[in-house]
């Protein structure tokens, strides 16, 4: 199979699915969906594929969602392996050592934007069950691929629109390859709460030669950037070891243009933060805390913050380790795999498990990775693409 593989790797790469709400200009996830399809009806003819597209109103685009199944003995209960179509942007171009979107492969991986984040998941999916087709075997329950739009920007177009069509159910075995070891000897079964805020910090503009006539607002951002990530770090310091980190995190991101000549100074500031919190805490005392630092540190420093919030997923109940999908994912690992230290856990969040135990549907997370996802040079290591081959064909025959 290993040139069938990196052969609809690399197409898939090729076909840029950039999440247009995180770039400006993209075209979405519809060209790679469209291909998609066509291939999986040329790889398994009697496939059945069901579409859930729904409209994206202010990037006026439809964002594609669709099922990809084999039916099984029992057409009451589903096995759903979960992956999305999108992907985040190339970032700077200068860290590539190729083409982001167009696929190479050197070293026995497969270089390219998405090719790890989520297109690894998909591609092993669709070949563990192109083996069962071949085979002429009728799995016990159906066997569907799920691919959803959205993923990277919150899944409001994707998973949670699935989710309110009533796809799946708690008795459904539902699996998202979209985390991993690079062992392969970790599924995941547990998330963080998300938090994104927005910093905003209004001091006065003036030329920068006469610092004392303005308020400078980077430099005040700056200070309270840090004392604040200081701040929720002892404030919010439980450790809870079923994570990793076991600690709770709150990571100054993504920072916007102030202005655009050196001999200014800013009188706005705009950074983020990136916070995964622990189950222990409610992300209401989280906000709360952080609009307090912020009003005693403007009494202070007689300038304006204001704080607003990007996203807010509260952390989700956790999969139970002994529910069913858990218990048949370990046996499929051990058997294909064997790794040693095989175990479950938790991670910081943003996988789409997270939106379906949120509705109550237990899901495990698992995939052989290298961390690769989101970095420049993002690639996929096709032994570890074989590998989770192997692992899915197992389950998908073991039902």
């Amino acid at each position: 199979m290993e040139q069938q593989v990196v052969e609809l790797m690399s197409r898939l790469i090729n076909l840029q699915a950039v999440n247009p709400r995180s770039k400006s200009g993209s075209e979405g996830e519809s060209k790679r969906a469209k291909f998609l399809q066509g291939e999986l009806l040329k790889m398994m003819p009697e496939i059945s594929i069901s579409n859930y597209d729904i409209e994206d109103p202010e990037m006026n685009l439809i964002r594609p969602n669709f099922t990809a199944t084999l039916k099984g003995k029992d057409p009451t209960r589903s096995l759903f392996i979960i992956c999305h179509l999108d992907t985040v942007p190339e970032g700077d171009l200068s860290l590539w050592d190729t083409d982001p979107f167009s696929a190479q492969l050197l070293n026995g991986r497969v270089y390219g934007r998405g090719a790890e984040d989520n297109l690894q998941g998909m591609v092993s999916t669709i070949f563990a069950m192109k083996q069962i087709y071949d085979e002429g075997v009728k799995p016990e329950i159906n066997v569907s691929l799920v691919c959803v739009s959205d993923e990277e920007t919150g899944s409001t177009f994707g998973i949670q629109h699935l989710v309110k069509q009533g796809l799946f159910k708690p008795q459904d075995l539902i699996i998202v390859p979209d985390y991993g070891t690079p062992e392969g000897n970790f599924i995941e079964v547990a998330e963080k709460g998300i938090l994104w805020f927005k910093v905003e910090v209004l001091g006065k503009q003036a030329h920068a030669s006469r610092p004392q006539e303005g308020i400078n607002a980077h430099l005040k951002g700056m200070e309270f950037n840090l004392k604040l990530y200081q701040a929720l770090k002892e404030s919010f310091s439980l450790a809870n070891h079923l994570f990793e980190p076991a600690t709770s995190t709150f990571e100054p991101t993504r920072k916007d243009n102030n202005v655009d000549n050196i001999n200014t100074i800013p009188g706005k500031d705009i950074a983020y933060f990136d916070c995964r919190v622990l189950p222990e805490y409610n992300l209401k005392e989280v906000l709360s805390f952080i609009n307090s630092f912020a009003k005693n540190f403007t009494q202070e420093n007689g300038v304006e913050i204001n704080i607003s919030t990007v996203q807010k997923e509260e952390a989700p109940p956790p999969t139970d380790p002994e529910s069913p999908v858990a218990r048949k994912l370990l046996s499929s690992i051990a058997k294909s795999l064997n790794p040693e230290g095989l175990k479950v856990g938790g991670i910081g969040g943003g996988t789409c498990a997270a939106l379906l135990r949120k509705a109550g549907i237990p899901a495990a997370v698992w995939a052989i990775t290298n961390h690769a996802a989101h970095q420049a040079n993002e690639n996929s290591q096709v032994s570890n693409l074989l590998k989770e081959i192997e692992v899915f064909y197992t389950l998908m025959r073991d039902l």
